[in-house]
């Protein structure tokens, strides 16, 4: 298996708001839903681990990673791609 490029290390301050995110479930189904690989990717899980683990596509994981990786880790998880 490849090593990955982007590799996650969340503080516990950045765990935690995840897990309330991903709790509360008032933000857009979007965050939610990319907040879930986060946490799973930081917690060692492998992209195959998370895929069977969430029922989503491997597409979703791997496109996940490099955007909480590059971009403000809370605040921007990945938006939607215009069409």
């Amino acid at each position: 298996m490849p090593r990955k490029k982007y590799l996650l290390d969340l503080s516990s301050d950045e765990r935690e708001e995840l897990r309330q995110l991903v709790k509360r479930g008032k933000h857009s189904s979007r965050k939610v839903t990319r907040a879930h690989p986060v946490l799973l990717a930081a917690a060692g899980s492998t992209d195959e681990q998370i895929v069977a683990a969430l029922s989503c596509g491997i597409n979703t994981v791997e496109r996940t990673r490099p955007h909480f990786v590059e971009e403000c880790p809370l605040c921007s998880l990945p938006p939607r791609c215009a069409r």
